[in-house]
């Protein structure tokens, strides 16, 4: 059954082969002879059969997808996982020929990806027949799931190879967002950092063809990196160690330079995470400097065009002097 047998001798010394159709696979021997032992003949090794495995990886350009023991009801309280991955130049195109599943109990989830942390493309259950649908890379995973009653028929999918008319999902940066969620050939998506970080590379990649003749982004997906020292003119920000929230390396003495105008008021630091060492550079309107040197604190603020020991405040100068674990600075106008 789900096969087909090649030869039809059945004397001793005859030979028959045995095939299985497209998604079912073969559970023993392929190959089988006649034998005889006195009076008694019979086949050796005994006769397959063709079976619809639960899950497995599936690597052809193209083939089918059957849920267990189809087209009879499937198993109880089964957890079937396939992984379809074709050539890097094309994309995973998914037809529905039959689908079956238990409402409300019986799942089969499909992911835009190589396991199931990707995208999630659906959820499918009941009778209905789902529509075609289509991957944005060369992986796609497919998770079914069945509970411990009720079975259904359940599906038979045929998957092809498409070639690419769009680019990968390039992903999302570390440490920031994107925009766009269009991959086709013309279509541009946008990175933007979070507060405290700086974007390293261009920030907008473009969907072109590339020298190979497929779709590819024109330049490499940039990054969100923590810099050690910066300028900062804000009313607010966020100042953060080199590699947040990783460690920063030893030996490291960045400088942070926040100038405020002076019709505002209080200019407050907060410290989150920190073990470091201060120094304080106080500007005054004659250049001349204030120092206050190695200086621990977690909470600290101080009033432009305040009288500081005798000196004018302009602006403020932090010098942080790494040793240990990470920090994050916040810094606003009060």
């Amino acid at each position: 059954m789900n096969g087909s047998r090649n030869g039809e001798g059945r004397e001793p010394g005859d030979s028959v082969t045995f095939s299985c159709d497209p998604g079912y696979e073969l559970q023993g021997e392929s190959r089988i002879t006649c034998i005889q032992v006195e009076n008694r003949y019979y086949w050796q090794p005994s006769p397959p059969s063709c079976i619809a495995p639960c899950g497995g990886n599936v690597t052809g350009s193209s083939g089918f997808i059957l849920s267990p023991n189809y087209p009879h009801p499937y198993p109880h309280s089964k957890d079937c996982d396939w992984l379809i991955a074709v050539h890097s130049d094309y994309v995973i195109s998914l037809a529905f020929i039959s689908f079956s599943i238990e409402p409300n109990y019986d799942f089969l989830y499909i992911y835009d990806g190589p396991d199931s942390s990707a995208h999630l493309i659906g959820s499918f259950q009941d009778s209905k027949l789902p529509e075609k649908i289509e991957s944005t890379s060369n992986f796609m995973y497919l998770a079914f799931r069945s509970d411990g009653t009720v079975s259904y028929t359940g599906f038979h999918l045929e998957y092809k190879a498409k070639l690419r008319e769009a680019c990968f999902d390039p992903g999302n940066v570390m440490n920031g967002t994107r925009m766009g969620a269009d991959y086709k050939l013309g279509s541009m998506v946008t990175f933007h950092c979070e507060a405290g970080y700086l974007l390293q590379g261009h920030s907008t990649l473009t969907c072109v063809m590339g020298n190979s003749k497929r779709p590819e982004w024109d330049r490499a997906k940039p990054t969100c990196q923590a810099p050690c020292g910066g300028h900062f003119t804000g009313l607010e920000g966020t100042v953060l160690s080199p590699n947040y929230p990783h460690n920063y390396s030893r030996g490291q003495s960045c400088v942070y330079d926040i100038f405020v105008p002076g019709d505002f008021g209080f200019v407050t630091f907060e410290i989150a995470l920190a073990k470091l060492l201060f120094h304080r550079q106080i500007g005054t309107k004659n250049t001349e400097m204030k120092h206050q040197n190695n200086m621990s604190f977690s909470n600290t603020s101080t009033k432009p065009g305040a009288d500081v020991n005798g000196y004018t405040l302009l602006y403020q100068k932090i010098v942080f002097f790494l040793l240990a674990f990470v920090f994050i600075l916040f810094y606003s106008i009060m």
